[in-house]
Parts: C-alpha cells; structure tokens; sequence
C-alpha cells in the first residue's frame, strides 16, 4: 500500500540522478525510498443481527403487589389478619432453616495485643500507694513539663472559700 504520489517522486529522483553522468553507470537503489510493508489490521466484519418482527402491542406489564394481594384476598383481610400472616411467614422461615449442628465448636475471639480490655486498668488504686502528687510529678517529669507554680497565699483563701 504505497500512494501513488511516491511513485511520481521515484521517477523525479531517476530523472535527477540519469542527468548525472557519473553515477548514470551504478546502481540506484540507494538513492530511492524503500517503503516497508506494514502489518495493518483489517478490519472485523460487522455482526449482522437479525430482526424480530415487528409487534405494535408492548407486552403486558407484570402485576404490582396490590394486585397480587388483590387476587389472594389479603387486600381486603383486616389489619390483624395481616400482622398474623406476616408472622406466620416469619416462623415458617425459621422452621425451614436447619438448625446449627451441636458438635461444632464456637469461635474464640482472638485477643489483640495492642488493644487492652476494658475492665484493665492502667493503675489499680487499691494496690497502689503513691500519692496522686507524685504520679503527676513524674508524668510531667517524663513529658519534660515544669511543675506549676505554687498558688500564692490570696489565691489559696479564695479558693477555700469557695469550695466551703
């Protein structure tokens, strides 16, 4: 697949190169393109689908569930009747599913190593006997957190007199 406009520069080039007397004795291949053939894809014939024939009628809608309850008679049963149903239904689900079988063991939840249960605590106060003072110290002594400064005497009063 080579256009044809190629072929007219090939023999614009051998005109050219025939003027020329000292290379109109050698050989030419050199001095003219060379197309290389290229793998191109041809193209997929294209499905052909049958036609179905042509019905001017759509086809009949499917019945809503007022329908069907129209067509069962629960539509018109009372509200009790209806509760009753619904869980006559329930059981009857229930009865179908088969009962879990009694030699199977239950599943253990695996215990995570970062998480600590609840009811650990991370201090228990009755073993304990430092004083709240000196637990506070030493957070702050490992955040690197100075110790607050001491309340001054009128401070201290106001505080008393107003916790009494």
């Amino acid at each position: 697949n080579v256009h044809p406009i190629y072929n007219i520069k090939i023999l614009m080039i051998k005109r050219e190169l025939a003027k020329d007397p000292a290379l109109a004795n050698e050989d030419w291949s050199r001095f003219l393109p060379k197309f290389a053939s290229k793998n191109v894809p041809t193209k997929k014939p294209l499905k052909v689908r049958e036609k179905k024939p042509y019905t001017p009628f759509p086809p009949p809608q499917p019945p809503s569930k007022i329908d069907l309850q129209i067509a069962s008679g629960e539509y018109f049963a009372p509200e009790v009747a209806k509760q009753q149903g619904a869980k006559d239904d329930a059981k009857r689900a229930a009865n179908e599913l088969p009962p879990p079988p009694s030699d199977a063991k239950p599943k253990k939840k695996r215990e995570r190593p970062h998480k600590r249960k609840k009811d650990q605590s991370v201090v228990d106060v009755e073993q304990s006997e430092v004083s709240a003072d000196e637990l506070a110290a030493k957070i702050r002594e490992r955040a690197g957190v100075e110790a607050p400064k001491p309340e001054s005497k009128k401070k201290k009063r106001k505080r008393e007199q107003r916790e009494a």
